[in-house]
C-alpha cells in the first residue's frame, strides 16, 4: 500500500514539473517577439530565466530525493 501511495506521489511531483515547463515554453512564445526582436538588449531576461531553470530543477531533483529517502 504504501509503495503504491509513493509512486502516486512520484507521478504527481512529474506533472508538477512538467506543467511548469509547458508554462515556461508557452511564456517564451508570447514573449517570442520582444525576445528575439531585443535579444542583446534582454541580457537581464534571460539570466532570470536561466536562473529560474536552475531553481526549478534543483527543487525538482530536491523533491525525487526526499520522495525516495522517505518511502525507501
Amino acid at each position: 500500500m504504501q509503495r503504491i501511495k509513493s509512486g502516486c506521489l512520484f507521478y504527481e511531483f512529474y506533472l508538477l514539473f512538467f506543467w511548469e515547463w509547458v508554462i515556461i515554453f508557452l511564456f517564451l512564445l508570447i514573449c517570442y517577439r520582444c525576445f528575439f526582436l531585443f535579444f542583446i538588449h534582454c541580457y537581464y531576461f534571460l539570466l532570470i530565466f536561466c536562473f529560474y531553470s536552475f531553481l526549478s530543477l534543483l527543487f525538482w531533483f530536491l523533491l525525487v530525493f526526499i520522495h525516495f529517502w522517505h518511502f525507501y
